[in-house]
């Protein structure tokens, strides 16, 4: 049956490809390969799980192919297509594990799937309106601010894809003023559109494998969005964005359904060479049948270019917050991140966080809460098509952190009786100081289409770590083209 309707829908798309482009006046396919090596080590357990070195040091080839289309069918209706695969090759000393650990091999031919699919129609019926409709991405101009809420809809398969199940409507109130209404519904695992090859894994872990029933997890559970979101130019270096957004969570593991509300704004000043930008939000609301939720979270950063010095150096400095659980109230205090799971303020990072927050994200990265950040940012430009920068992170705590499991979900669960053994060994749960991290990064344009990029974090713990935890390393090598 399943061999069916993916044949039905391959037979479908091929028919509508035909039609539109006999009735388009405007064809633009494109291809893009991107080839990717990175070296994790003591990314995960920090050195405190010597058992489990396989998942803690990792080196991979990733082969990531994306071919595209878009169809103009006349000036104000468009279509958007976009399919996707990334096979990994993984040298060591992590391997992939294809059946139940009976089977375990190097290479991980991977899926081949629908990466973006959607109708774009401008000012229907002359209304002051757009409209996006489908599978789509909120990166670079649909980007909402600069992702602190909103930014990967799918975190589990890394920078494989980013996107929304989404419906957005742009309202033009006037001039320089716009509101978007931005429904989004995103599963855990594939659920919209037929995958080719799905994953041959088939493990069920909540808590240890990024695969579920044969494939990929794309993120922790099922979710649903609702976003109002406004931007207003009111002078000409002055911009103000207004939000709200509701999100619900459904239930896993030990966790009930979680309904959220998140108001927040952002605003951007420049004057001259000064540059001042910062976000603020709220959160309240509930677990079903348990307890409420509250949350506070933020950002500021100061920054000045020099254009009169040699290579245009541009220096910020930036502050974040994002609130911690208090374990001795009723609340949950700590912040969520919403739809924004991604790299923040060190990559890095962002996978040492992962055993902390396990029970509320899964077996995935970048759950960013409990936080507080100092982060200064340098930016060259050297030659002309080439960029760097450079970064220094240092990171505490909000609260002190405390295992959430009790003796009685532990002695029904045992996967979570085994992370409570790896939490212990990394965690202290007596000191805020996470530590500090190092960021050296560049890109370079060899030609329009073909760009090379370099990157190497560095993360050394503080005492939020047991003394037994050791420094984390991640380099990334990259060339990316598009044609």
């Amino acid at each position: 049956m399943k061999r069916l309707i993916l044949l039905f829908s391959i037979l479908l798309i091929s028919f509508f490809y035909k039609v539109f482009f006999a009735f388009c006046i405007e064809h633009q396919p494109g291809i893009g390969i991107r080839l990717r090596e990175e070296t994790l080590d003591n990314y995960l357990f920090l050195k405190t799980a010597p058992l489990l070195s396989f998942w803690d040091d990792s080196s991979v080839l990733r082969f990531k192919v994306s071919l595209w289309d878009k169809i103009k069918i006349n000036n104000s209706t468009s279509i958007y297509l976009r399919l996707v695969t990334e096979p990994r090759y993984y040298i060591g000393p992590h391997e992939v594990t294809l059946d139940h650990a009976h089977n375990i091999k190097n290479f991980d031919q991977d899926e081949i799937l629908i990466d973006n699919f959607y109708l774009e129609v401008k000012k229907p019926f002359n209304l002051p309106l757009d409209l996006k409709i489908g599978r789509q991405d909120f990166l670079g101009e649909d980007m909402y601010g600069e992702g602190f809420l909103i930014f990967d809809g799918t975190p589990g398969d890394g920078s494989r894809t980013f996107f929304f199940n989404a419906i957005r409507a742009r309202w033009f109130i006037q001039k320089n003023h716009t509101l978007d209404f931005v429904f989004i519904s995103n599963p855990k695992t594939e659920r919209y559109f037929p995958i080719i090859h799905p994953s041959y894994k088939d493990f069920t872990s909540e808590y240890f494998m990024l695969y579920y029933h044969g494939k990929k997890r794309l993120i922790a559970t099922d979710e649903k969005g609702l976003m109002i979101y406004g931007k207003s130019k009111l002078f000409k270096n002055l911009t103000l964005e207004p939000y709200y957004i509701f999100k619900e969570e459904e239930s896993w593991g030990f966790n009930p359904n979680l309904h959220l509300h998140t108001f927040g704004i952002r605003g951007v000043l420049n004057w001259k060479e000064w540059g001042l930008r910062g976000e603020i939000a709220t959160q309240n609301g509930r677990y079903s049948g348990t307890k409420d939720v509250s949350g506070l979270g933020g950002y500021i950063y100061l920054n000045r270019i020099f254009k009169e010095i040699p290579f245009s150096p541009k220096f910020e400095i930036g502050y974040v917050y994002l609130s911690g659980d208090n374990p001795h109230t009723k609340k949950d205090e700590g912040w969520n991140p919403l739809f924004s799971k991604g790299a923040f303020i060190n990559e890095l990072y962002s996978y040492v966080i992962l055993v902390e927050n396990i029970f509320k994200n899964g077996p995935m990265p970048a759950y960013w809460s409990n936080l507080r950040s100092l982060v200064f940012n340098l930016y060259l430009s050297p030659y002309k098509d080439l960029k760097l920068r450079l970064s220094y992170q240092k990171m505490w705590a909000v609260r002190t952190p405390y295992f959430p499991l009790t003796a009685e979900q532990m002695a029904i669960d045992h996967e979570a009786a085994l992370l409570r053994f790896f939490w212990g060994a990394m965690i202290s749960g007596e000191d805020k100081d996470r530590g500090q991290g190092f960021t050296i990064e560049g890109s370079y344009k060899f030609k329009p289409n073909i760009t090379g990029l370099l990157k190497y974090e560095h993360f050394d713990p503080g005492n939020f770590y047991t003394s037994k935890t050791r420094d984390a390393k991640f380099l990334r090598i990259q060339l990316e083209m598009k044609f």
